[in-house]
């Protein structure tokens, strides 16, 4: 009868995690694929608002027929050109948190990768040393069988 290996269980429990960490990996890296996007949007943005409010500080005082209501409207709107500037700002710094925060949920799912790796090949460097000592045992076995024919038919003949 054959034997079977004992830690089977614990060998496909291995494979398992070790599956789980490479889908981890993935949605790790398209979180901060997505991360990098939204950061790179925002700074775009930003440097739009940037360009419209330097745009409306240079027309502010210039242009002929120039009178009180029209300076004070301008300056509205570069007050609302510049709130918009500052919250685009805070928006390039949320999307630089969360990138840093998909970095390091990146590295440690690749660390949990290369352990879930690492335990994986230990286990099936531990079966195949099973199997190599299932084989030489089976083979010494089968020596022995053949031994004991041989001395068997040597008796018999004398």
């Amino acid at each position: 009868m054959a034997e079977s290996y004992r830690l089977t269980a614990l060998l496909k429990l291995r494979l398992r995690a070790r599956q789980d960490a490479e889908s981890e990996l993935a949605r790790a890296q398209t979180a901060q694929t997505k991360a990098q996007k939204q950061l790179e949007a925002a700074e775009r943005f930003e440097q739009g608002c940037a360009a419209k409010l330097d745009a409306a500080k240079g027309e502010l005082y210039g242009g002929e027929g120039l009178t009180i209501a029209i300076i004070q409207s301008r300056e509205q709107f570069v007050k609302r050109l510049t709130a918009e500037r500052e919250s685009a700002a805070q928006s390039v710094l949320d999307a630089q948190r969360n990138l840093e925060q998909a970095q390091e949920v990146l590295r440690q799912a690749n660390e949990g990768l290369v352990s879930a790796k690492t335990e994986e090949e230990a286990l099936l460097k531990h079966k195949e040393k099973w199997l190599e000592e299932r084989k030489i045992v089976r083979r010494r076995r089968e020596e022995d069988e053949a031994d004991d024919i041989a001395q068997s038919l040597w008796l018999r003949k004398k």
